[in-house]
């Protein structure tokens, strides 16, 4: 009888400790807009370059971005180690000029999909410092209506945020980074730690 006593006090102090340890804030989810990926670089890049020769002299001009957007996701394994991933959208549309004359739009997507790692400097209550690296895919799907012209191609890209500063309350903060790659290389947002 003392020794099943014994086990159900056991049980119950291991139960007691694993719903505090779950308390804790493990993850995190944030949302964030940036400027200068390396999509939108090496669009602008690529329409220097490269004029298609069966259509002739092209000019793009007028060129609009959306993005980009990201979505990302991080379990921490540590109080300064967090795994997880960053999805990242950007959308470039731009007119299409052969010898002067508009002749439709280029539309190009690009969806990137990257595992990733933050590696936190240091964390405070309200505030907090970290690094961030991550690498993966973008699947880019361009349409050009005026040629007739649809391609898709999937490309290696990354994200390295060399600072990374957020700040706030435990769990709801607002962060910003810089650094390089498919978030840009200054991007700001909101994150939701849980």
């Amino acid at each position: 009888m003392k020794q099943m006593k014994l086990w159900m006090m056991t049980a119950i102090l291991t139960c007691g400790t694993m719903v505090m340890n779950a308390q804790d804030t493990k993850h995190e989810v944030g949302i964030s807009i940036g400027m200068a990926s390396n999509s939108t670089i090496l669009s602008t890049l690529e329409d220097l370059t490269t004029v298609p020769a069966t259509l002739g002299s092209v000019k793009y001009d007028n060129e609009k971005y959306v993005g980009p957007l990201a979505v990302e996701y991080f379990y921490h394994i540590t109080s300064k180690i967090g795994i997880g991933g960053i999805a990242s959208y950007v959308n470039t549309k731009k007119d299409a000029i052969v010898v002067g004359t508009k002749q439709g739009d280029a539309k190009v997507n690009y969806l990137t999909v990257m595992p990733a790692v933050k590696l936190g400097w240091f964390e405070r209550e309200h505030i907090g410092m970290y690094s961030k690296l991550a690498a993966g895919v973008t699947f880019r799907s361009e349409k050009q209506d005026w040629a007739n012209i649809s391609e898709n191609s999937v490309k290696f890209n990354f994200q390295a945020s060399f600072v990374g500063l957020e700040a706030g309350s435990k769990t709801l903060r607002g962060f910003a980074e810089l650094g390089v790659g498919e978030q840009g290389i200054v991007l700001a947002g909101v994150r939701y730690k849980f």
